[in-house]
């Protein structure tokens, strides 16, 4: 009995391996299925592979990825180029110049990034640190993540080869692409025409797609009636893409339009490699305006909280020649408005009270004649209700065992409901603390599984749940339950250790130490533990007496001396032991460049025609000031000063913008001596015309 018992466990185990190459098996060759893709200019090659140069080798100390290729399954492995990072910024520069003529016609990341990437680059002495600036053909192929082969017939099958050069000049093969022909065969499908719509100072055409492979992009071409018959490539003030599972819908509105003119259109769709799709339907239609029937003006919204409703008021010119108004209504800005309700021309107020609180609405109206025309429609608003009433806590708090941890689960109570908060307490006098991020659940019971606890056996939870309305608005806490953890283990590989260590001098007896946090990724850490080495120790020693919390992600080293070239790492504390230690970051005392504002937001102003910049200045950072920089969502645009600020200003209003524009905003610090900060994270705003 007990060798048969060993046999089926044998055969098991077997099964399983064998499962397990055939999926890896099949996840490289997806991944090699993907690597050459046919295009307009050629075939495009992907590098899979670590980015090096001859001045930064990678791991295996290779230099560049040579790259060779074969015709129709046929003849020898030619070489046809290579896959080489540049060097120098100068070496960036020639290699920019040199594709851009290949790159697709559409907006792609300005010449002037090229000094920002260098500069990372020879900051973090890795080409890993380029993904902010390479999601643009041209610097792909510029910084060697992507190579271009121009010299490609028509109906012929290309495989490409990799190798890795050494600084020895050794090769070794990497691996080999699958087939790929040329030209795409896959094309997208022709969009058909769905609706045309003509208001008074905008054409809106809207086509769709069937079961299509998702397009990148799309080109509008537009013909005037009685100006010749030529076709011109426009840029619309809005091309929309709305993706569902069995379709593809794309809106194009013009704007730039005559009244009572006639106007044809089609579409071009594109993939991101070129590959286009055949013409699209073409679109007819005649642009006109109402002049008789006035459209309803001074259209604005309030909030009603004690009624729960949304107010709308608004005046009309003309009441004689009106005999209603129609109120529209939608949740998406370029969403389907529907006809919510009427109201009389002597009527300058509407109530909608179907509404749920903390959700956008958008309204705008229509004036309605005597003949049941109706006027362009009004300027849109938009309004929220607001609820400050505490919502009821949880019911029934469920607690039990399975095998992934301590299930909670628990019965919602109230309407507005959506969102939650785990709370967990050590023992009966244990103090609560949240456990989990917003936690959401539409289901009349939820539950939530805490993968930390099970972790020690000889402590007693405490749990409870609060629920959050679409207000915001949290109750008290639900009734705690307790329960006492199952004995269990973790393996080594469940421990995470800390990522993306950096340092900072800051002057001259400070260091502050920043890091990810780890809780984002694995919800069994508890806290971390910081070390340190000075060049004259040979041992790294703990700096913190006590552990810190898991919520504290940074650590201020006050033993810092300016005479030695002190490393740190940190490593991350579990209930069965301490992660591997993070990368290790050395302070060069040479530099004393300071850190750029966390935490960059912005957001437009209704109503105002301004948009509202915030940040956080990083912590215990001494600066001068900051600088504000700002440029237009258009080809060629270069970041511009917009201003200089106090060290202590986290906020700023921009009134230089203008309505239907895209912005896009940074800062950097100021240090006393002059010295600049990186760029802090860049936001980005699209002036909506409400």
């Amino acid at each position: 009995m007990s060798f048969l018992k060993k046999h089926n466990s044998f055969k098991v185990l077997s099964f399983l391996y064998i499962m397990f190459c055939v999926f890896q098996s099949s996840k490289s060759q997806q991944l090699m299925e993907k690597i050459a893709r046919p295009g307009s200019k050629g075939v495009y090659v992907y590098n899979a592979y670590p980015l090096c140069s001859k001045n930064m080798p990678d791991k295996e100390n290779g230099v560049r990825i040579e790259i060779k290729r074969r015709v129709n399954m046929q003849g020898n492995w030619q070489s046809i180029g290579f896959f080489e990072a540049p060097s120098n910024i100068f070496d960036l520069s020639k290699t920019y110049k040199k594709w851009s003529p290949y790159v697709l016609d559409r907006n792609f990341l300005s010449p002037q990034w090229i000094g920002a990437c260098w500069v990372k680059i020879e900051k973090t002495r890795n080409y890993d640190s380029t993904n902010l600036f390479a999601s643009d053909q041209v610097m792909m192929l510029s910084i060697g993540r992507l190579f271009l082969d121009t010299n490609v017939t028509i109906g012929h099958k290309y495989e490409y080869q990799f190798s890795r050069i050494t600084a020895s000049g050794e090769s070794k093969i990497l691996g080999t692409s699958t087939l790929v022909n040329y030209p795409e065969t896959n094309l997208l499908s022709q969009p058909k025409l769905l609706k045309v719509e003509s208001e008074q100072d905008r054409v809106k055409v809207t086509w769709y797609l069937k079961k299509s492979k998702k397009p990148a992009f799309f080109k509008v071409y537009r013909r005037t009636a009685g100006v010749g018959n030529t076709w011109e490539n426009i840029v619309p003030v809005r091309n929309i893409f709305i993706i569902k599972p069995d379709s593809i819908t794309l809106v194009m509105q013009d704007m730039e339009v005559a009244a009572n003119q006639n106007y044809d259109y089609y579409i071009r769709l594109s993939d991101s490699f070129g590959n286009y799709a055949p013409n699209s339907d073409t679109a007819s239609l005649v642009s006109y305006q109402y002049q008789d029937i006035s459209m309803p003006y001074r259209f604005h919204t309030k909030s009603i909280d004690s009624l729960k409703a949304i107010e709308l008021r608004w005046n009309v010119k003309d009441k004689f020649l009106i005999s209603s108004i129609e109120v529209y209504r939608s949740s998406d800005y370029d969403g389907e408005f529907n006809l919510i309700g009427r109201a009389s021309v002597e009527d300058t107020l509407f109530r909608d009270r179907d509404v749920e609180p903390m959700k956008t609405y958008y309204y705008y109206l229509r004036a309605i004649d005597h003949s049941k025309r109706q006027s362009v429609k009004s300027v849109r608003a938009y309004g929220n209700l607001t609820d400050a009433s505490k919502p009821m806590t949880p019911n029934k708090i469920k607690l039990e065992h399975t095998t992934k941890g301590i299930k909670i689960s628990w019965i919602k109570r109230g309407l507005f409901v959506e969102d939650f908060y785990v709370h967990r307490c050590v023992g009966i006098e244990g103090k609560m603390q949240k456990i989990t991020s917003l936690y959401h659940c539409t289901d009349s019971v939820c539950s939530y599984v805490d993968t930390a606890s099970r972790l020690n056996s000889k402590y007693q939870y405490g749990y409870a749940v609060t629920q959050v309305t679409t207000s915001h608005i949290e109750s008290d806490l639900s009734e705690i339950c307790y329960i006492k953890s199952k004995p269990t283990s973790i393996s080594k590989e469940m421990t995470t250790p800390p990522t993306n260590l950096v340092a900072q001098k800051l002057g001259n007896q400070i260091a502050v130490l920043f890091w990810d946090d780890v809780s984002v990724f694995n919800a069994d850490v508890l806290g971390y533990d910081v070390y340190k080495k000075n060049n004259r120790e040979s041992e790294f020693i703990k700096l913190n007496k006590t552990p810190l919390s898991v919520q504290q992600n940074y650590f201020k080293d006050s033993s810092f001396s300016q005479m030695l070239t002190p490393e740190y790492y940190v490593k991350s504390l579990y209930h069965n032991g301490i992660s591997k230690p993070s990368n290790i970051v050395v302070i060069n005392q040479s530099i004393q460049e300071p850190l750029a504002p966390v935490n960059v937001s912005i957001s437009q102003i209704m109503g105002e025609n301004t948009v509202q910049i915030t940040w956080s200045n990083p912590l215990g950072v001494k600066i001068k000031g900051l600088k504000l920089y700002k440029s237009e969502q258009k080809k060629g645009a270069e970041p511009k000063l917009v201003t200089q600020l106090d060290a202590s200003q986290e906020s700023y209003i921009d009134k230089d913008v203008q309505l239907e524009k895209s912005y896009f905003y940074y800062l950097i610090s100021m240090s006393n001596d002059g010295t600049e900060s990186e760029m802090s994270n860049t936001v980005f705003v699209q002036m909506i015309n409400p």
